[in-house]
């Protein structure tokens, strides 16, 4: 074997070692690559919210088409924040891994949890399969109805993230009567970890 197929092969292979499955997504990218959800990538880059899930190994992102995100013209853009992390979830979960769930229902940690300030169980989704098959989401707090529906998937990288199109917000106003004039930021811990992932991928 030559000295320059010998290099050519080195180097492949150390790049291959090298990549990390962080380095494999791009909410921005991905939510381009179809105008129905033009409206919603625009305010996850507002939010500041598009960064910070590039920036996780494993998202599941609940996408809205531009029919359904009329509510956010009507609040400010730390209301917004709050109301779109609660629709991001700290995991893979597609249509497949979500049908096959072993008891048909679960409860998902979502980004607003992790900003430290959410009470009780505001932070965590209820996330349902009915016996027709739907897959439902809702917010885990007491009382609160599964009123969102996943309605297909608009992207999927195994097992980095999954994008789901789902119908509608699910209810968020006793969340954000709590939150009301806080400013959302996330805990020092998981800060720290975003800023090390971001210097890895630089």
């Amino acid at each position: 074997m030559s000295s320059s197929t010998s290099l050519t092969l080195f180097f492949f292979f150390a790049s291959a070692f090298l990549y990390t499955p962080s380095d494999s997504f791009n909410i921005t990218t991905i939510l381009s690559q179809n105008k129905d959800f033009s409206t919603f990538n625009k305010l996850l880059s507002q939010t500041g919210l598009a960064s910070t899930i590039n920036s996780r190994q494993t998202i599941t992102v609940l996408a809205l088409a531009n029919d359904a995100v009329y509510l956010f013209g009507d609040q400010s853009m730390e209301d917004n924040k709050v109301v779109l992390s609660l629709h991001v979830i700290l995991d893979y979960y597609d249509i497949k891994k979500l049908k096959s769930l072993s008891k048909k229902t679960a409860i998902l940690t979502t980004l607003f949890q992790q900003s430290g300030q959410a009470k009780g169980q505001q932070g965590f989704v209820n996330v349902t399969v009915k016996d027709n098959g739907d897959i439902a989401f809702g917010s885990a707090v007491p009382g609160s109805l599964l009123d969102s529906q996943v309605i297909d998937s608009v992207a999927s990288e195994p097992f980095n993230i999954s994008v789901l199109h789902i119908n509608q917000l699910f209810e968020t106003k006793k969340i954000k009567e709590d939150w009301q004039g806080k400013e959302f930021k996330l805990s020092p811990k998981t800060l720290k970890k975003e800023q090390s992932l971001d210097h890895k991928k630089k």
